[in-house]
């Protein structure tokens, strides 16, 4: 059997931007932005899955200046609406729409940490009041176009028990953050499972096949994200 791939994704942490890194903190708030669902802060709230959908879209905080067609404010993957058409045709996968509570007017270049040490010294600790610095933007909210939640299978609850004594398959893979590598982890899966479920969530990392990796890598920046490739083993 040739071997099977997979590619996997998360956002990069503030743990993660190590020294020479191209963004800081800052620039993370800027680019993936927060967000709120049922009045909780998305780092706090339960995440959603395909069997146990979103009760309420997610609303959105974040620049309204830079707006990338993906981003993931919490544990979230927010997509534009031309990217959620490209993804459209894969099984179980769905969209809730996101709404934008506040869009404000920032936006950071690469390498300018100026913001970070003004955030330092002030003191500012929580996403909240880094974005309670700045006012809404009108203007944004008419311009910014429909984004969307992927909502996608988690694999521990609505994947593993559907194929019984079929996981056989093992995926290793190292995740890579600059200067810094995890010794080799590993995911048992099924050629039917993957089939079936093309993108899942996992501990926080989202796994999926090459088809559906070349259209997220089309408009992802690597900078805020880690990727790694998951490949069969004996």
């Amino acid at each position: 059997m040739h071997p099977v791939r997979l590619y996997v994704m998360d956002r990069l942490l503030r743990f993660d931007l190590l020294p020479g890194h191209p963004v800081g903190t800052t620039h993370n708030l800027v680019f993936h932005g927060t967000g709120y669902r049922d009045g909780l802060e998305l780092v706090y709230c339960k995440s959603a899955y395909l069997d146990e959908p979103p009760s309420h879209c997610a609303m959105l905080v974040r620049s309204g200046r830079i707006v990338p067609k993906v981003f993931s404010p919490g544990l979230l993957l927010v997509v534009c609406e031309s990217v959620r058409e490209r993804l459209r045709g894969f099984a179980n996968i769905a969209f809730v729409e996101v709404g934008f509570e506040k869009l404000v007017d920032i936006a950071i270049n690469k390498m300018d940490f100026a913001l970070e040490r003004a955030w330092i010294d002030d003191a500012l600790r929580s996403r909240e009041e880094f974005f309670s610095r700045y006012d809404d933007v009108a203007a944004f909210h008419e311009s910014i176009g429909k984004y969307f939640e992927v909502v996608m299978p988690h694999y521990e609850t609505q994947i593993t028990n559907q194929y019984p004594g079929q996981m056989g398959l093992v995926m290793k893979y190292s995740m890579v953050s600059p200067e810094r590598t995890e010794k080799p982890m590993m995911r048992n899966v099924a050629l039917p499972m993957l089939e079936e479920y093309p993108l899942f969530r996992t501990h926080g990392r989202i796994f999926m096949l090459p088809d559906v990796f070349a259209i997220l890598d089309t408009y992802l920046d690597r900078d805020y994200y880690r990727v790694a490739s998951a490949t069969s083993s004996d």
